[in-house]
């Protein structure tokens, strides 16, 4: 009951995995090329440089999850007690959570400025197929009976699995990812720190990120700029 209420509540996530039967095409993702461009414009020769990227258009609404889910983690591991996180704030936060910011078109109207590519959405779904699989793994090999061991594995598989979503949400995933694996291997290692300070960085760092990816603006794919000017 505990890992699937941890864990397995992620499946939620699932109803999005109709968009894998999409196929991979490779002008979904927008590689970073700069082209260069010459004309004439009033007499003069103009040589521009179009600079393209990836649109990371749902930024703000992960951000706002980040926070939520952030809250949830500290709520849950200050209640915990001897079960370290609260199972029921954990179950009831994520659901809550996951209807109300991924499930009413009110919040992506807010704050997306766009939609993602189906690669990019093929890419978030492979990251929700591994936190489910590798969740749900760490529940039947690891068990109940080393429940600090269980917590901490679950967040390294969080962590591994935000690396995933780089592509649709940028290099902050990276950084999100790489500090929440060094914190849940840290807990793993210094047995005599307290379970309550790792659960408290882990909910830090996905707070701090998500605030910070909450107040991004637009980026623009393609950016210009001017450049050498010759006489005609």
């Amino acid at each position: 009951v505990l890992v699937l209420s941890a864990c397995n509540i992620s499946t939620l996530s699932l109803v999005k995995l109709k968009q894998c039967l999409i196929m991979f095409q490779p002008d979904n993702m927008i590689n970073r090329k700069t082209s260069v461009k010459i004309h004439e414009q009033g007499g003069v020769f103009l040589k521009t440089k179009h600079r393209t990227g990836r649109e990371y258009n749902t930024q703000r609404v992960s951000g706002l999850w980040l926070v939520y889910i952030g809250i949830v983690i500290f709520l849950a591991a200050m209640t915990g007690g001897t079960l370290l996180m609260q199972p029921f704030v954990i179950g009831i936060g994520y659901a809550a959570g996951y209807i109300l910011i991924f499930g009413l078109p009110y919040v992506h109207r807010k704050l997306a400025y766009g939609e993602n590519t189906k690669f990019q959405n093929m890419m978030d779904n492979i990251s929700i197929i591994f936190l489910v699989v590798f969740c749900t793994l760490c529940g039947f090999v690891i068990g109940f009976s080393d429940l600090r061991l269980l917590w901490l594995s679950v967040f390294l598989v969080v962590g591994l699995h935000f690396f995933g979503f780089y592509f649709s949400q940028g290099r902050l995933m990276l950084w999100l990812g790489l500090l929440t694996v060094l914190n849940a291997i840290a807990g793993i290692l210094l047995i005599d720190i307290p379970f309550l300070v790792f659960a408290a960085i882990d909910a830090f760092l996905k707070f701090t990120i998500g605030i910070r990816m909450l107040f991004l603006k637009k980026q623009p794919i393609i950016m210009t700029s001017a450049s050498e000017k010759q006489s005609k």
